[in-house]
C-alpha cells in the first residue's frame, strides 16, 4: 500500500518495510510477540521474478483476458498495518477472485511489493492457493523524482503506454489501490480502497461495474 511503496521509495530496505520478507512482528522493538505466527517460507523462482522485473520485455495476450487490474497489496489485500504472520494476511485475496472471475481479467502488480523479489514470489504463491492465475507482470519501478504518492500514478501509465495494446488490454484496466489514483488515472479507472479495512464487497461491485463499461465502452 501506500505506506511500504513510501518507505522503500525513500531508501528502507524490503526487510525493514512491513509485508512480504519483511520479519515485521508488530512490535516496536524488534522483539517476536508471543502471539506472532511462524514466518511464512517464500521460496523464490528466480527465472520467473527475473522475468517479471524485466522492464524491457514485452508481454503477450492470454486467451480470454480482454481486461486488467493494477493491484496494490498493503490497504488492499489487507488493512494497512497488518504484518508478517498476521492470520488477517491477505484475507481480502477471495475479494479480488470474485473481481477476476467475474471480468476475466488479469493482474498486474502495481504494490511497492513489486521491489523485491520475496514479495512478488508471495503474492504468486497466494494466488496459486486460492486457484487464481498468477500475475500478469509487474508495474516499473520508480523514478525519481517521486511525487506524493511515490509515482504509482505514473507507473501504472508508463505500462499501460508499453504493454496495454501487447496484453491485449487497451483501454480496458482498472487500478485497485487505497492511494487516490482518480485525479491521474480518472474516475473509470481507479477504485480507491479505505486503508484502514482493505477491499470490501461494495468495492468488488464497483470495481467489476467499471470493468464492465469499459469492455462495453472499447470492444
Amino acid at each position: 500500500g501506500s505506506c511500504r511503496h513510501l518507505q522503500l521509495a525513500a531508501g528502507i530496505t524490503p526487510s525493514t518495510a512491513s509485508g512480504a520478507g519483511s520479519g515485521d512482528t508488530g512490535r516496536t522493538d524488534g522483539t517476536p510477540s508471543a502471539e506472532a505466527a511462524p514466518k511464512r517460507q517464500v521460496v523464490v523462482d528466480e527465472a520467473k521474478v527475473s522475468w517479471y522485473m524485466n522492464e524491457d520485455k514485452m508481454v503477450t495476450a492470454r486467451a480470454g483476458e480482454r481486461c486488467g487490474l493494477f493491484v496494490d497489496v498493503d490497504g488492499v489485500l489487507h488493512a494497512l498495518g497488518v504484518g508478517e504472520g498476521d492470520e488477517d494476511s491477505f484475507c481480502h485475496l477471495p475479494l479480488l477472485k470474485k473481481i477476476v472471475d467475474a471480468s476475466g481479467a488479469g493482474v498486474v502488480l502495481s504494490s511497492s511489493w513489486r521491489l523485491d523479489k520475496e514479495g512478488v514470489q508471495e503474492v504468486n504463491d497466494r494466488f496459486r492457493e486460492l486457484g487464481m492465475t498468477e500475475l500478469k507482470d509487474l508495474a516499473p519501478a520508480p523514478k525519481a523524482p517521486l511525487n506524493d504518492i511515490g509515482n504509482r500514478d505514473v507507473d501504472i501509465r508508463r505500462w499501460v503506454d508499453k504493454q496495454c495494446l501487447e496484453a491485449g488490454w487497451g483501454q480496458r484496466w482498472l487500478a485497485l489501490d487505497d492511494l487516490d489514483l482518480i485525479p491521474s488515472l480518472g474516475e473509470d479507472h481507479a477504485v480507491v480502497t479505505d486503508a484502514t479495512t482493505g477491499l470490501t464487497e461494495q468495492k468488488v461491485a464497483e470495481a467489476i461495474e467499471k470493468l464492465r463499461r469499459l469492455c462495453d465502452r472499447y470492444p
